[in-house]
């Protein structure tokens, strides 16, 4: 049961770490594309990307240091 809220938890929080820092990165990288030219594809795709990265980063970490206290 304890095992099956922690999974619950750190899934819900992975999917909206996700969301924030795609987001957040998508309007970012667009901002600075004002002065480039560049596509909104390439801009959405580089967002998603660094927002998988960042998430699977922050979700290991935290598996990590909760393995460790257990």
């Amino acid at each position: 049961m304890f095992w099956n809220w922690v999974a619950e938890a750190l899934w819900r929080g992975m999917l909206l770490n996700f969301l924030l820092l795609s987001g957040f990165s998508f309007l970012l990288v667009r901002l600075l594309s004002l002065w480039s030219r560049t596509t909104w594809s390439r801009d959405l795709r580089f967002a998603i990307v660094f927002g998988l990265l960042v998430t699977s980063f922050i979700t290991l970490t935290s598996i990590n240091t909760l393995v460790q206290h257990t």
